[in-house]
């Protein structure tokens, strides 16, 4: 279908199509916004703007002892899954509440639904449909869909990352906040001890734009906000 728009054409079946021309006939050129209901890609020739001021990008990582790690702690890999860093560590990033961008979700099934190749990329098969037209009659369309994983339960329930607590978002580009001890102020760099940022002696580590949230001895941290970048 084709909503919201003008001189927009649509000939791609389970898809919506949004965009606009002032003049002319209805065009598939014209479109600026598809949505592909079949595969579940957005396709767009505009920008992706963040209206919040949710300020980094991340992706969803396991821990390593299937618990959740609060907020503000720097992370370190230890081989797929996560745990807190610490001196020497090299810091992939920081468990955050600020992304924009959360990858990784697996938000409504089993990541492992469809079978894929040694790439990652989905492998597709190509099955026989049965189509009911406006008229209520039927027919048979061949479409091309992911291949299913013979091992994938569609009757079980399945929980999303998000509401598992060993699955953790860790920001890792952009501005977040960090748990800091009393050692670090504005302006300083800091690097992971226990998970915290402390302030570093060489000039190394991340750069601290503002305390936010002063260090208080009996909470145990403060908290600061510190550009990020991965150093993995």
């Amino acid at each position: 279908m084709v909503i919201a728009s003008q001189g927009v054409a649509n000939k791609t079946g389970y898809t919506v199509a949004l965009g606009y021309a002032a003049t002319g006939a209805p065009s598939t050129a014209n479109t600026k916004i598809q949505l592909d209901a079949k595969n579940g890609n957005i396709n767009l020739t505009g920008q992706v703007k963040g209206a919040s001021t949710f300020s980094d990008y991340a992706e969803y990582f396991e821990s390593i002892d299937g618990k959740a790690i609060p907020s503000g702690y720097f992370v370190t890999l230890e081989g797929d899954k996560i745990r807190k860093a610490n001196v020497g560590d090299k810091v992939l990033g920081v468990i955050s509440e600020t992304a924009g961008v959360v990858l990784g979700e697996a938000a409504f099934n089993w990541q492992g639904r469809y079978l894929k190749n040694e790439f990652g990329g989905l492998i597709y098969e190509d099955i026989d449909v049965t189509v009911t037209n406006e008229d209520g009659t039927q027919r048979i369309e061949t479409k091309t869909v992911p291949k299913e994983n013979p091992y994938y339960e569609p009757s079980e329930d399945y929980i999303a990352r998000a509401d598992r607590p060993e699955w953790n978002i860790v920001g890792m580009f952009g501005q977040i906040f960090v748990r800091i001890d009393g050692t670090v102020a504005a302006g300083d760099r800091i690097i992971p001890k226990a998970g915290k940022g402390s302030k570093s002696e060489d000039g190394s580590g991340y750069y601290v734009m503002r305390i936010t949230t002063p260090y208080s001895q009996e909470r145990g941290y403060g908290v600061a906000l510190c550009l990020i970048t991965p150093t993995i």
